[in-house]
Parts: structure tokens; sequence; C-alpha cells
């Protein structure tokens, strides 16, 4: 009896009932005119109405709808969620993090009977890029519009030459390995404000480009390849226009069975040739090779400090991050009820899925640690009511504390 009443003071918001009106609430668990409407009341004038409503009469009807079916639909889901996603999906529930965002009741008609769910989650970071490749070469690279170049310091190969006599500099032209190489000239400082710059560095550029040296991503100093010949090919190729230092130079190191190689130490490949500048970067001017003549800004790359990929998405581990919305129509619900229907089970999940798949589909590489949700239910204005259909199973069971009354669609 305590249960019932309960039950009822939440559905008709009445407090200090008589004896007698507690007695006749109670007897509504069964009723033989539950298609006869006894009465409209708004949730005001439910408590004087209790004191004279017989439920033999017929059943009562909530002018604008009652707040508390949305809130105990929501309750629903939420419950729901906590059992059914770390059971079936294999994901972790965090019911602490579980909020109901919002209950009322919005118009006429069965669509306002719904819940809406959005989804939110805890990712885990994705795995830096070491694992996912096999093969990697670490070089201070010069950066020119985004593409990684070397500079050639191989002693009689063209390197790098201070204050660049025109003769110099002839001699790096006479010596560039390809059409996509180029020579450049930067200010490495000296003169004056009226005079200018006196002294220049002159050096020979080449591009390493994915294109011609099918590298699988770059990240900073760091080239990243999963298939060996590749990997070889552009060692190798680097090797023959890097001088020697750091344990990589001698032509017999190229040779060596090993997934890593790190030019860093070398000239050059640490960067330590004044071309280019660390951060914003410097300004040189084509001398030979394509856009001659033009400035162009370079930029040293640093092996040393993590870069981006392309593409990849800041990690997010330990925030809270939104993945969707989910709906729970009228079909989910037994008419008005609050329990969710166990034939909608399926439906639910799926949809739970879907949201999850869609997001993870753009965030490759990511997994999900934890779920959890923001929960909406609603209630449509003309369908509360207070009857239940003779024999029919209570439906107010959620949370284990309401047995008895059910409600159903007027």
């Amino acid at each position: 009896m305590k249960n019932i009443l309960a039950e009822n003071m939440l559905r008709f918001g009445v407090k200090n009932l008589s004896d007698k009106s507690k007695r006749k609430l109670s007897e509504q668990v069964v009723s033989a005119n539950y298609t006869n409407l006894a009465g409209t009341y708004t949730m005001a004038e439910l408590p004087a109405a209790m004191k004279t409503y017989n439920p033999q009469d017929g059943y009562i009807r909530i002018d604008g709808g009652n707040t508390w079916l949305a809130t105990q639909r929501a309750n629903s889901l939420k419950n729901f969620l906590v059992q059914q996603v770390p059971a079936t999906l294999k994901t972790p529930f965090d019911p602490k993090n579980a909020i109901i965002a919002e209950t009322k009741v919005l118009g006429s008609g069965d669509e306002n009977q719904k819940v809406i769910g959005k989804l939110r989650a805890q990712l885990e970071k994705p795995p830096m890029p070491n694992p996912q490749y096999k093969f990697n070469i670490k070089y201070n690279w010069y950066d020119i519009n985004g593409v990684p170049y070397i500079v050639n310091t191989k002693p009689g190969a063209g390197s790098p030459i201070e204050k660049a006599a025109p003769a110099q500099v002839n001699t790096l032209k006479s010596q560039m390995p390809s059409d996509d190489a180029i020579i450049v000239t930067q200010s490495t400082g000296g003169g004056s404000p009226t005079t200018g710059p006196l002294q220049y560095t002159a050096g020979m550029l080449i591009p390493i480009t994915s294109a011609k040296f099918k590298y699988a991503a770059l990240k900073d100093g760091t080239m990243y390849f999963n298939d060996e010949n590749a990997y070889n090919v552009a060692k190798t190729f680097i090797m023959k226009y890097t001088a020697g230092g750091g344990g990589v130079g001698a032509e017999a190191d190229i040779k060596k069975n090993s997934p890593f190689t790190d030019f860093t130490s070398n000239a050059g490949g640490g960067g330590n040739y004044i071309l280019g500048k660390l951060g914003s970067g410097a300004k040189a001017t084509i001398l030979a090779g394509k856009g001659t003549g033009s400035d162009i800004n370079i930029t040293r790359m640093w092996a040393g400090k993590e870069g981006k990929i392309a593409g990849e998405t800041d990690a997010t581990t330990g925030q809270w991050i939104d993945l969707g919305t989910f709906e729970l129509d009228k079909t989910t619900f037994n008419d008005n009820t609050i329990t969710i229907l166990p034939t909608a089970y399926t439906n639910i999940l799926t949809s739970i899925k879907s949201v999850i798949d869609t997001y993870l589909s753009k965030h490759a590489g990511w997994k999900i640690s934890l779920l959890t949700a923001e929960i909406s239910g609603f209630a449509s204005s003309d369908n509360a009511t207070n009857r239940i259909k003779s024999g029919v199973t209570p439906d107010h069971t959620w949370g284990g504390s309401v047995t008895s009354n059910k409600w159903v669609t007027k």
C-alpha cells in the first residue's frame, strides 16, 4: 500500500490526502471502466479531484500532460544503458556521469512521446607512429612549402659554401643530381644597414617527395615507411649526398639490416648548415633550378620534436567528447508507459553502435575507453492518464520502488 501511494503521489503531485482519498487512490489498480473518461484536470486541480474520485467511474486525464512521465522514461533509458551497454556492446558505461539533462511535456501527439540520448565518450590516445610503421629515417629536413629537402654535404659533391663566389656556385650547378634540385643562397650576416649583408651561404637542396620515395608519413624530423624497399632506396639516396658522422656515414652502413636510420648527427642531417631556420624559417633566394630568381622561406624541421602526421587528430584522453545522438520514439514504449519494451532492445543498441561507428570511422586509430550519456525525456500533452487495462502487468517498476499501475494512451 505504501508503494502504491508513493507512486500515485508522484504521478499526481498529491500531498496531505485523507485516508478515504488514499483508499480511492489505491483502488486504481483495477478498474472495469478503463475505457471511460471520468474527468480532465490540471495538475493543480488533482488534489481536490482525488477527494471524490471513484476509479470505477473511469480514468482521469491530466490536462497538459505530466512531466513525471517524461522523467521516468529518461530514467528508464539510463537504467537500460547501465545494464545493456557493457553486457552487449562490451564497452564500459559510466553511470555517475550519465545525467538527465531535460524532461518536459511537449505538444499534442504521439510524436512527442520520445527520449533522446546524447552519447559521450572518453577516448584512448591513438598509438604513436613508431608501432604503426616498420621503418623510419630521422633527419632535420629543410621544409620548403611543405616539401622536405636534404642539403648536399658530401665532400666533392657540391657541399654548402659560405661567402659563395660565382665560380663556386657554378660548381654546385654542375653537380645537381636532377631537375628537381635547387641551388639556394642565404645571408649569414655581416655588412651594415646601408651596405647590406656581406656573407652568404650557397647550397644544393634536393627534395625527398612521397611520390618519388614512397614514404608513408612524415612527422617533423621522422619519415616513416611501410615498405622495406622504399625505405632502403630513400636511405641510400640520402646517404649519397650526406657527409659521414654519427656512425652512419660509411657506405657499408647502408647494407645494415636496420629498420631505423638516424642522420641527425651528420653534417646537414643535423640541420647545422646555416640554411633555413627552426620556427618561422629564414629567407633564401633560388640561384638555379625551378623558380630561379625567386625568394623562398626555408624552415628546418627538428627530429627531436614530435610533430603531427597529416590527418591525425589531437588526443583527448580523459576528456568527454560528444559522439552523436539517438532517439527513441513512441514504438519503444507500450503506449504511454515508461518501461522500454524488450522488443525494442535490439533497435536501441543498433542505433547506439551506429553512432559510435560513425564517429570512429572519422577518427582512425581511436578507441573508446568509457561511455556515458546525457538523456532528455519527453511526454505529450494529451496522453497522461491513470488508467490500467484489467489483467495487464503493472508497468511502473523502474528502480524497484513502484509496484503497480500502468500508464496507457487514451
